[in-house]
């Protein structure tokens, strides 16, 4: 038989070869390992046959928020037992509020051109289909106001909320200054956060109830809301809301801040606006308050956190990011493009509404931070929608420059490391 010999220097370089692409796998790996958000890793989630791969590799390796467990008296070597409080601070039924448009507003896609009109009487519905564009303030629906106006138990006072009208029975002077000084800086708060000055004047009237029990029966009467779990709404030009008792009061500003969030998109952006984009901006709009420079600042969250005895309780901004750190933990969280092809209907259908509004709002919130990349292309996107430009997700992919998986990434990335620095997200002794 023949044998065939190998020279022996071949065999060294097959050797050194395998040797140096073990080496290069190696520290690959362990680069990933450190670096499990990299755009390589989101993009390879949606590549066949290695996507599944790639998706345990992220859950392995993605870095779950720091625990929360406090300890009341760290010499006793107790802890308080954690208990997550989903308080939906705000709450809202968007009506997409087209003035006197004989059709149901919620039959028209938010993607579809609008009649542009002033408003003012019917739509010219056979005029050339343009753009949604910002309309102006608009005066209360007599009819719906005076509905609203039957179900306080006595007859309601009327007088400002800061360039609002405002119509309520609630006698709390102190509540009264706040909300009236929260609603005065609305204007000049929106500008300074997104960019954008609203068109014309403030013409609506806030309804405000002392008793949850009236803003229900005025809440029952839209069979479109009827039975959601909210803490008020617009529509009509108005704003409806309750004050409610004891703790409840906490919630009055920040849900008047998102409401007033609506109508100020409204005249901003103008309206039927994607449920993420209207929802977004209006729960991070009601998170922030005017510094004295007239800047954005957002209160710390700890203040969103009561500890009482061996319970702990987190409500408002730090309770939707530590239900989405905690979705992102599990994977649960829908996709950038998933969640901003939701509409209205499936936005808030249960019991994924929190975790949309959540979503939402910290999506944007992520999109305004100095420190991200997209800040500047989110507010030249906000810019177009003002000017009649589209809303879609192709849009602001377009205008932020970053593909869809690069996007993701650094959004799941930028909410872990919030709720690390916060103390949510997940807990241990549970």
């Amino acid at each position: 038989m023949n044998r065939v010999l190998i020279p022996r220097a071949p065999r060294e370089v097959v050797a050194w070869t395998f040797l140096a692409l073990v080496v290069v796998s190696a520290a690959g790996f362990a680069w990933l390992t450190r670096n499990p958000e990299a755009p390589i890793v989101a993009e390879a989630t949606e590549w066949p046959v290695v996507g599944v791969a790639a998706r345990l590799f992220q859950e392995r390796w993605l870095p779950p928020p720091r625990s929360a467990v406090l300890d009341p008296n760290p010499t006793g070597g107790s802890t308080f037992t954690r208990v997550f409080v989903p308080v939906r601070v705000v709450e809202v039924e968007d009506f997409f509020d087209l003035p006197d448009r004989p059709e149901d507003p919620r039959a028209i896609p938010w993607s579809d051109p609008i009649l542009r009109w002033d408003g003012s009487g019917p739509p010219p519905l056979g005029s050339d289909p343009l753009p949604a564009l910002p309309l102006p303030g608009r005066l209360a629906d007599p009819a719906r106001l005076a509905e609203a106006r039957s179900l306080f138990p006595a007859s309601p006072v009327e007088s400002r909320l800061g360039r609002y009208s405002l119509v309520t029975d609630v006698v709390d002077d102190g509540l009264l200054r706040a909300l009236g000084a929260a609603a005065e800086e609305v204007e000049p708060l929106y500008g300074s956060r997104y960019g954008l000055t609203p068109v014309g004047e403030a013409a609506e009237t806030i309804v405000l109830y002392r008793s949850e029990e009236s803003y229900r029966l005025f809440q029952a009467r839209s069979e479109r809301i009827r039975g959601l779990a909210s803490r008020g709404h617009v529509g009509w030009g108005m704003v409806a809301l309750y004050a409610g008792e004891g703790a409840q009061r906490d919630a009055v500003a920040p849900v008047l801040r998102h409401e007033l969030g609506h109508l100020l998109n409204r005249r901003s952006l103008g309206p039927a606006l994607p449920p993420w984009l209207d929802e977004g901006i209006a729960d991070d709009f009601a998170a922030f308050e005017l510094d004295a420079r007239l800047a954005p600042r957002e209160p710390a969250l700890e203040a969103m956190r009561r500890v009482e005895e061996n319970r702990i309780e987190i409500w408002g901004t730090l309770a939707s990011l530590d239900q989405l750190a905690r979705e992102i933990a599990t994977g649960s969280v829908p996709t950038i493009p998933e969640l901003l092809g939701l509409d209205w209907d499936v936005f808030v259908e249960e019991p994924a509404a929190d975790l949309h509004y959540a979503a939402s709002a910290w999506l944007v919130r992520y999109l305004l931070d100095e420190s991200s990349e997209a800040a500047l292309g989110f507010r030249s996107f906000l810019r177009g929608v003002a000017r009649g430009g589209g809303a879609g997700a192709d849009d602001l992919v377009t205008s932020l420059g970053r593909p869809w998986p690069e996007l993701d990434a650094g959004f799941r990335r930028y909410v872990m490391e919030r709720a690390n620095e916060a103390g949510v997200g997940t807990f241990s002794g549970e």
